[in-house]
């Protein structure tokens, strides 16, 4: 091949991660401003810090700081717009890595009509879920900022650019507690694959290598206590996102029920695309053709794989949404995208490229086409969250305030400043309110309730996680059923 054909892989990244924005945004639509489930929450968290409030400190909040803060600036720079933008930015960062991973563990060098393909089938598996975008809107969602930075540090770390690596692994862990395991899995594989090739410098290598990475990771670990602590909540911080957060995770070792799960999650043809792509790039990195790859195709291919089984070993004992499996699908892409390449060199270019476009329509496409699962794309009705009549809940309440457990998108529409610090709820909720109110969870409720609100609007998770709450509302108001809303509404009882 004339060398001249060769195209850069960074150009290649950054052009099919402007794609994925564009056809992401199409398909989703974020400016219709509807938040999909959690969505809502961290949008609501950014337009509080706005007001005022500190994470941690005035709002409860289970992960990290990171994602929270740039909300919360993004938020105030531009509005819905500034949130659209960061979580437009995110998307991309996601696509960007990933793909730049997998044309590293693809080894060759090609022309555009070559890395296209590969490129295409990363992006697919990897974030081409609707669901993934559909979160634009909102800001993103800290475990797909955190992805994407852990890619990025994997790269940073195969260049032996070690401080930088550091420091990007550490960003994504003060972004999403669990990359830490991500982390640790893919340093791990790096660190195999370096010690077995034949190379009398691997250990010296290795070393310096981790002393670099952690050097990373402790300066930002510092930035980010000393921030926290400036802002007064340092402590709750431990308590909330340290403290209550890993008491979620309750289950024993269940590989089984994991893989079962995983298979119900997500859709059929991420699944088909990401297993080929699984079986055939690891048997190539266990074979004897893995000797013809460069060294840092090797490393890529490594630390993917240690991405991988470590995640999966953290999964397996506990998760119980969509969202949770994402975090395989980037080492399952790169190792599609090295299958497609490989597939590639055996086609023509066209070929190539209308294998790899079919098969993105296809993953795109896949909520609507999998038997597994009967969800639709996220821009369905079935899918959002309806808009709440903001207004008429305001005008049930005769002036007397809402008190909300668990709507974090009514809250928004009411406009008033949340009535305690759980937005949203979570098992780790509870955990945090029994040991930061006397008398546990009565001693928080009563005094709200007492208060008489004019309307008492719960949630179906707050429903779920507080069935108590409805005999301590019993007395003093009663149940309206006009309206529209998925919550339990409850209106003060007239005198």
């Amino acid at each position: 091949m004339d060398s001249r054909e060769n195209t850069s892989p960074i150009r290649i990244a950054l052009g099919v991660a402007a794609l994925s924005v564009l056809v992401t945004c199409l398909i989703n639509r974020p400016w219709e401003g509807v938040h999909l489930r959690d969505g809502a929450y961290y949008a609501y968290l950014a337009e509080l810090q706005g007001r005022g409030l500190t994470p941690y400190r005035d709002v409860f909040h289970l992960q990290g700081p990171v994602l929270v803060w740039l909300g919360g600036i993004a938020s105030w720079l531009g509005g819905r717009i500034g949130l659209t933008f960061l979580g437009a930015s995110i998307a991309g960062l996601m696509t960007f890595a990933g793909v730049r991973l997998a044309l590293e563990a693809h080894g060759r060098r090609g022309s555009v009509a070559e890395l296209l393909p590969i490129a295409l089938v990363t992006w697919g598996v990897a974030t081409g879920w609707p669901f993934i975008g559909a979160f634009i809107v909102s800001g993103s969602r800290p475990k797909f900022l955190a992805v994407g930075l852990a890619a990025l540090g994997v790269q940073l770390l195969c260049t032996q650019r070690r401080f930088a690596s550091g420091v990007a692994f550490a960003v994504a862990c003060w972004t999403w507690q669990p990359t830490a395991v991500i982390a640790a899995g893919a340093v791990t594989g790096w660190i195999v694959t370096r010690l077995l090739e034949r190379d009398p410098d691997a250990k010296r290598n290795v070393a310096t290598t981790l002393a670099g990475v952690f050097l990373g990771v402790f300066s930002v670990s510092v930035a980010t206590l000393a921030a926290l602590a400036a802002q007064g909540s340092l402590e709750a911080f431990v308590e909330q996102a340290i403290g209550s957060a890993p008491s979620q995770m309750e289950r024993t070792f269940q590989a089984g029920a994991t893989l079962h799960r995983i298979a119900m999650l997500l859709p059929l043809p991420v699944l088909v695309v990401g297993a080929i792509g699984l079986i055939g790039g690891v048997g190539q990195l266990a074979s004897r053709a893995s000797a013809a790859l460069p060294s840092r195709a090797r490393r890529v291919r490594a630390a993917m794989l240690g991405w991988l089984v470590a995640y999966l070993a953290l999964l397996s004992v506990d998760f119980d949404w969509r969202g949770d499996p994402v975090p395989l699908l980037l080492p399952l892409g790169v190792f599609a995208g090295v299958v497609m390449g490989q597939l590639g060199e055996r086609m023509s270019r066209a070929g190539g490229l209308a294998t790899a476009g079919l098969l993105c329509v296809w993953l795109a496409g896949g909520d609507l086409l999998s038997p597994l699962q009967h969800s639709r794309l996220p821009y369905q009705q079935g899918d959002r969250i309806r808009r709440q009549a903001g207004d008429d809940t305001l005008r049930t309440a005769g002036g007397r305030g809402v008190l909300i457990f668990a709507d974090p998108l009514l809250a928004q529409q009411v406009g008033e400043n949340p009535k305690h610090p759980y937005v949203f709820w979570e098992p780790g909720s509870l955990i945090t309110i029994r040991s930061s109110h006397a008398g546990g969870i009565d001693g928080f409720l009563e005094p709200l309730i007492e208060r008489q609100y004019g309307v008492v609007s719960v949630g179906p998770r707050a429903a779920a996680l507080l069935p108590h709450l409805v005999p301590k509302l019993e007395p003093l108001y009663v149940r309206d059923r006009t309206l529209r809303s998925r919550n339990h509404t409850w209106v003060l009882r007239e005198p």
